[in-house]
């Protein structure tokens, strides 16, 4: 628009002055001038404009041949971490020796007289009780709550003789345990406990006894492993066969020990081994919904996806019903294709290493996004939601995006003292430089812990 209007002036102008030899000599290199202008492309709109940047790609799908765009998004996280006026400060002597993340609302504490237990707004809730360790000190672990309750033991403890109680959030013994030699956390609802009389028992969150029978070992293991519960099933292995089968919620064998191999249920199907050492997926009544024909271990499924390998390391996409719906392209370098996460949008999203860049792939398998600062190859996705996910690369860097690709906060880990966000909040515990507080997703510090002056 600027550039017309000059140019409808000079036309102008031109037609007023008169036409002597040094006007005509001005004239002509004030038209060459105006021509190298016109012919020089405006950046002005582009430093104005909001609208990010799109790129073609090549297409991700074999059904497709169309090419398909993704979303350049705006580099540099959208928050800083960063205290405000709601910033809640605890001053303590001595300051802060760990902090633990929130899981039912509460965090655990260490300070130089013991463990206290606050709630997400920096109040204290309760006093742990004293001598007492919030997990196994014998392994230096650390627990968390879990369904409302938390299993303490002795701090006076040895490897044959442990004195452990089931706390609730207020801090209230539930249930106490003399002379247990091994024990587990509380895993939705359940927990494993080893004592002097019984080689194992399955309890319940509040210490009664579900199973005395049911195998409590895990394979390549020394103490009890506790199979993760989803979707009513848990996993167990069984020391004696050496395979694995299916409990239910009260510890009831649904599915005997058979498979070589097991994972959990996810959208209903889980993988598992055949004595041929073949992967397939079976169903709750342990019948194989997709035949065992896969020798790689292949994913488990997410949103009705799962992905597999065949031996040249090709990946794929298949269906529930074992149909392919997706392979990687000819042209490119694929690295890794992580699966599908959120519930949101057709099914959520997966996240896809290509030529070193991190894409986010809708469930039409098109890239959405490509991700800004990241370009590892390896890394994982520590923690997600509907609306966000967090990926940490293996340099313990942590990026936590929107499901459309834009970087909402980018943090640095020292060793493992950074935490992943649970129940919204995310811990900063580097005992080295001092640093220890909670903040959210937009880099609020809602809790910061201080030691005093002097």
């Amino acid at each position: 628009m600027k550039k017309t209007f000059l140019f409808c002036f000079i036309i102008m102008s031109m037609n007023l002055m008169p036409r002597t030899a040094h006007a005509q000599s001005f004239w002509k290199q004030l038209g060459k001038a105006i021509t190298d202008i016109a012919n020089t492309p405006s950046t002005g709109n582009q430093q104005n404009n909001s609208r990010p940047r799109v790129y073609n790609v090549q297409p991700t799908t074999a059904q497709s041949n169309t090419r398909q765009t993704t979303v350049q998004q705006p580099s540099g996280p959208l928050y800083q971490i960063h205290t405000t006026s709601n910033t809640k400060t605890i001053t303590l002597q001595g300051g802060v020796q760990y902090l633990g993340n929130f899981s039912c609302g509460i965090a655990l504490v260490k300070w130089k007289k013991g463990w206290f237990a606050i709630n997400q707004n920096g109040d204290k809730v309760f006093d742990l009780p004293t001598g007492y360790w919030p997990g196994d000190k014998y392994k230096n672990t650390y627990y968390e709550f879990s369904n409302n309750r938390l299993i303490i033991c002795a701090e006076a403890q040895n490897i044959l003789n442990n004195n452990i109680a089931i706390i609730d959030t207020q801090g209230n013994i539930i249930k106490e345990f003399k002379n247990v030699t091994e024990f587990s956390s509380i895993q939705n609802g359940v927990a494993i406990i080893k004592d002097e009389k019984y080689n194992g028992c399955y309890i319940d969150q509040d210490g009664n006894v579900l199973s005395r029978t049911l195998p409590v070992y895990e394979a390549l293991t020394v103490g009890p492993v506790l199979g993760y519960m989803r979707e009513g099933m848990r996993r167990f292995y069984d020391d004696k066969t050496k395979r694995y089968g299916y409990c239910d919620e009260k510890c009831n064998i649904v599915l005997s020990a058979q498979f070589k191999g097991a994972d959990n249920f996810f959208n209903g199907l889980a993988k598992v081994k055949n004595n041929d050492d073949l992967w397939g997926y079976i169903d709750k009544t342990g019948r194989f919904v997709i035949e065992p024909i896969y020798s790689i271990e292949p994913g488990s499924f997410y949103n009705d996806y799962a992905w597999v390998k065949d031996k040249a390391g090709k990946i794929y996409f298949i269906d529930r019903t074992g149909k392919f719906v997706w392979q990687e392209p000819a042209t490119g370098k694929p690295q890794r294709l992580y699966n599908f996460l959120s519930d949101l949008d057709n099914g959520g999203y997966a996240l896809w290493v290509f030529d070193r860049s991190l894409y986010i792939v809708d469930s039409s398998f098109r890239k959405r996004a490509k991700l800004s600062e990241v370009f590892e190859t390896s890394g994982n996705v520590t923690s997600y939601d509907d609306d966000w996910f967090q990926f940490t690369d293996d340099d313990m860097r942590n990026f936590v995006y929107d499901w459309n690709g834009r970087l909402l906060l980018k943090f640095d880990g020292d060793y493992g003292r950074s935490s992943v966000f649970h129940n919204g909040l995310c811990r900063m515990d580097d005992n080295g430089g001092g640093a220890h507080y909670y903040f959210n997703l937009k880099g609020e510090i809602v809790i910061q812990f201080k030691d005093t002056q002097f």
